[in-house]
């Protein structure tokens, strides 16, 4: 009987390590998904920085205007407003659906343990639910 309480604890044990790993594995991802981001951010705006100071440069020689300085700088703005709104919006649904999902299954696993435990103990079956 105690074999039995064991093996099913371990087997318990091991699904919420898999989860926990699992969790981790996301985390990772996020946190790779966002230096890439951020990566490709300062490349483009690096790029973008460049043009803004030809134009500039060039509207103090009297070739271009001022509103040439804006114009040019718009994309950087409209990319980097774009980006950081989808990345917030997706990063936080997937945070609080993967942090639910899992506490909700640790629950569920850590509940079942504990109502073998207590049949085993007290020699009846539990209840139906």
């Amino acid at each position: 009987m105690n074999h039995s309480r064991d093996a099913e604890r371990g087997e318990i044990s091991a699904i919420i390590d898999g989860e926990k790993k699992r969790d981790r594995l996301v985390r990772r991802v996020c946190f790779i998904a966002w230096g890439v981001t951020l990566t490709v951010m300062l490349v483009f705006a690096g790029i973008v920085g460049a043009e803004v100071a030809q134009t500039i440069k060039y509207a103090r020689a009297g070739l271009a205007n001022t509103y040439s300085v804006f114009t040019a700088a718009i994309p950087l703005l409209g990319v980097v407003g774009a980006t950081s709104l989808l990345l917030a919006l997706v990063s936080t649904a997937a945070v609080f659906l993967r942090f639910r999902t899992a506490s909700l299954a640790d629950i569920q696993l850590r509940l079942a343990a504990l109502e073998a435990v207590l049949s085993e103990e007290g020699g009846t079956e539990p209840e139906p639910t």
